[in-house]
């Protein structure tokens, strides 16, 4: 039995899960804002979170067997406060931690197919990459990239049956044709569930991917 503790904080709708294997427990997820504002308590918000889904579950900090946690690319500060709090929790409780990139668990999520998931980057340009999602496994074709849509579309064009996933698509009507006129994954998988950052951490788990906290580092892409 292996005990997983899964956190995001790198898109707009965060979230954590606790995984028992494959099996949910619970999950908990909420749309965190985007001014500085509303980040200031957000350390403490997470933390709060992490507190109840453990305790409504009986479960002690240092039973878990590992953190999976999204390292970005997506929000700065989002990054950065999730980063900063699963270092310290896992430095406290002696747990391991194994790093998920976020457009990864998007793509997981969103299969099977080849799936092209996408992140607001702001400044008019996009997070993107390509993987393929069959049989339970994940594969990179192109990996997580910084780009406009212009310069996406250069790179994707000789792909065919492309399937498009993320929270932009929820205003697609406002997006480039390049992200509208493709296909469209469902809208359940739009936006990151804690879930599937869990069950991607967990393969990586198995498959020895696992850091210490003085060595995990957020995966910003961009310059801040």
């Amino acid at each position: 039995m292996t005990l997983v503790l899964a956190i995001n904080t790198a898109t707009p709708h965060a979230g954590i899960a606790l995984l028992k294997d494959e099996v949910i427990l619970e999950e908990v997820t909420w749309l965190q804002g985007t001014s500085r504002s509303v980040f200031r308590p957000y350390a403490n918000l997470l933390a709060s979170k992490v507190k109840d889904i453990l305790d409504g579950n009986k479960i002690l900090p240092p039973e878990l067997d590992f953190l999976a946690v999204t390292v970005g690319p997506g929000s700065f500060t989002g990054v950065r406060s999730g980063v900063s709090f699963a270092k310290g929790f896992a430095l406290a409780g002696k747990i391991p931690l194994v790093p998920v990139q976020t457009l990864e668990a998007l793509a997981w999520q969103s299969g099977p197919g080849k799936i092209c998931p996408l992140i607001d980057a702001r400044r008019g340009e996009f997070y993107w990459g390509i993987y393929q999602v069959e049989e339970g496994e994940l594969k990179e074709i192109i990996g997580a990239s910084l780009g406009k849509p212009e310069e996406i579309e250069s790179q994707i064009s000789n792909f065919s049956e492309l399937t498009f996933s993320g929270e932009p698509l929820w205003r697609k009507e406002s997006l480039p044709p390049i992200f509208r006129e493709g296909k469209i994954s469902p809208r359940e998988t739009w936006c990151l569930r804690a879930k599937a950052v869990g069950e991607l951490g967990l393969i990586y788990f198995k498959e020895g991917k696992i850091q210490n906290p003085e060595e995990f580092l957020p995966f910003y892409l961009r310059g801040v």
